[in-house]
């Protein structure tokens, strides 16, 4: 396991799948207001430059609030859906219950707090953690290093011995913005953007932190 005081990890997409229920609540909700949302835009736009979901009501010339209205539904479709269940990642329950003990970790997530207490709560996973960071904690959101900055002044740890865990190129920008060492682990949806600012990519979190014997173990059991 490599040498950090305290660990930080992104929420979506890393620690649970849910981007594709988030892409889905999105499209539903321009489905409806007259307006598409392509998976193409989605990955490669959104996730990858953090350019608005809304993008196609953007430049069609949409008022502020006729885009806060479909945002409004979208989330409510989005907690719908996160209701409904979320699926932890392969390998990440395994990989907390090991660092749990002797591990100082937190969330950093562009999430706003409601619906990341909906993940907390079906997920399981909030015991593990010390604090959390959402998108109601801050004023700018990944790229920018304002999340992992407060996560570092409330942690009190200073940046080298900290780690960040992404899926998204934007989190390991934010990270690295920060002064952190920061992996990479793509999903599905993730796996063709450009990592290259990360310092290791890696398929599984268990290929980062458990002994060879217990990844061994968890992937013969899975």
């Amino acid at each position: 396991m490599p040498n950090f005081k305290a660990i930080f990890w992104d929420n979506d997409g890393t620690l649970v799948d849910t981007e594709h229920l988030y892409f889905e609540a999105t499209k539903k909700a321009l489905r409806e207001a007259g307006f598409d949302l392509s998976m193409d835009y989605y990955i490669n736009d959104h996730l990858a430059k953090d350019e608005t979901t809304m993008g196609a009501m953007v430049t069609a010339g949409c008022s502020d609030e006729e885009i806060l209205r479909v945002r409004r539904i979208r989330d409510g479709y989005y907690s719908k859906f996160l209701e409904e269940g979320v699926q932890v990642r392969p390998g990440v329950l395994e990989t907390l219950e090991y660092l749990y003990p002797n591990t100082f970790m937190a969330v950093v997530t562009s999430s706003p707090r409601d619906h990341f207490e909906i993940i907390m709560s079906k997920s399981g996973l909030a015991k593990y953690f010390k604090f959390f960071v959402t998108q109601d904690d801050v004023t700018k959101l990944k790229p920018d290093p304002e999340p992992y900055l407060q996560a570092l002044q409330r942690s009190g740890f200073k940046p080298e011995e900290c780690l960040a865990i992404e899926d998204t190129p934007k989190g390991i920008k934010a990270a690295k913005l920060a002064g952190l060492t920061a992996y990479a682990t793509p999903t599905k949806m993730t796996s063709s953007l450009d990592f290259s600012l990360a310092d290791g990519v890696f398929d599984n979190v268990t290929e980062i932190f458990l002994p060879a014997s217990a990844a061994t173990t968890t992937e013969s059991a899975a």
